[in-house]
């Protein structure tokens, strides 16, 4: 997982790495017979891959291993009826181009709450994302 940083606004990519391209080929070639799937989060090579994960993947990604998902979490300051300033998160998933650098943002409250790929990524990042962007405290972010 990669996390940056885009203003106000932080992502957690994920990405598959080189251990796990077998995996991934077996499973998109329908050999039952050997390992297929991704492995464990943060994790660059496994012995027992799973399909799961990589469905996962591919349902953000909308059957693309050109694309990566991702997990969004995005701070804003706002201001009360009483005129007290107060932090609000917003939480969101996309998909990330590394080729061309887009980030493709959508609107979906199923995936972000269901999908195993984004939920690993919201239970391992989101409150280090959320201090990143400068925390519960409703003042600008350092």
């Amino acid at each position: 997982v990669v996390p940056i940083i885009n203003g106000t606004e932080m992502y957690a990519i994920a990405k598959y790495e080189q251990g796990e391209l077998q995996y991934i080929a077996n499973y998109l070639k329908g050999n039952t017979n050997a390992p297929q799937g991704l492995c464990g989060i943060d994790q660059t090579s496994c012995s027992n891959p799973s399909k799961n994960r990589l469905i996962a993947f591919l349902q953000v990604t909308q059957n693309s291993l050109s694309l990566l998902p991702t997990y969004i979490v995005k701070r804003q300051v706002k201001v009360s009826d009483l005129g007290q300033p107060y932090v609000l998160f917003t939480y969101g998933v996309g998909a990330y181009d590394p080729n061309t650098y887009q980030m493709y943002q959508f609107n979906s409250s199923s995936m972000l709450n269901n999908n195993m790929i984004i939920k690993e990524m919201a239970n391992k990042y989101k409150e280090y994302m959320e201090s990143q962007l400068g925390g519960w405290t409703a003042r600008a972010r350092r």
